[in-house]
């Protein structure tokens, strides 16, 4: 009950020794911002607003690095805590294993509000939405995994949506 580990917008962290009353030299860990910190018996990790989770080492010497997609706003230890999953901005979901940082994408979602779901008419194994985060993801109905993502930025918000599996 000796330390406290502070992130910074300009993503650095410092460590401050609370008996001491004193502040550390800040180290740079990311760009854009920490958003979310671990810390363990080994050292800390840190998730970034560029999408990088980095580990420390008990030294603070960085170690490995992950590279996710989207600003990493969540991050937990597994019971066993040989993996953590962390939460990205974008609506993804990754397990990485904490020696390594190997990654695996374990679920991916909308990263704003659904503006729309379609079935196609006459199948019930896949259907469409879309976002006002400008996706538009046709997932597979057995195991709401996602087939394909597709991004309309240039088109302006979406609002409405027809899935058909044929041209009219």
């Amino acid at each position: 009950y000796e330390t406290i580990y502070c992130g910074t917008s300009s993503g650095d962290f410092a460590l401050v020794n609370v008996k001491q009353l004193k502040l550390g030299a800040p180290i740079a860990a990311c760009r854009l911002g920490v958003l979310s910190l671990l810390c363990w018996p080994e050292g800390l990790i840190i998730g970034g607003g560029d999408g990088t989770v980095t580990t420390f080492d008990s030294n603070l010497h960085d170690l490995c690095q992950a590279q996710l997609d989207g600003a990493v706003v969540a991050m937990s230890f597994s019971p066993d805590r040989l993996e953590i999953l962390a939460g990205t901005g974008k609506g993804f979901v990754c397990r990485l294993r904490v020696d390594t940082m190997a990654s695996l994408l374990v679920c991916q979602n909308h990263a704003a509000p659904v503006k729309c779901v379609s079935y196609a008419a006459g199948t019930s194994d896949r259907f469409a939405t879309i976002s006002s985060d400008c996706t538009l993801r046709i997932w597979d109905a057995a195991d709401y995994s996602v087939l394909t993502t597709v991004c309309v930025r240039d088109a302006g918000e979406p609002s409405c949506l027809v899935y058909t599996l044929d041209f009219l």
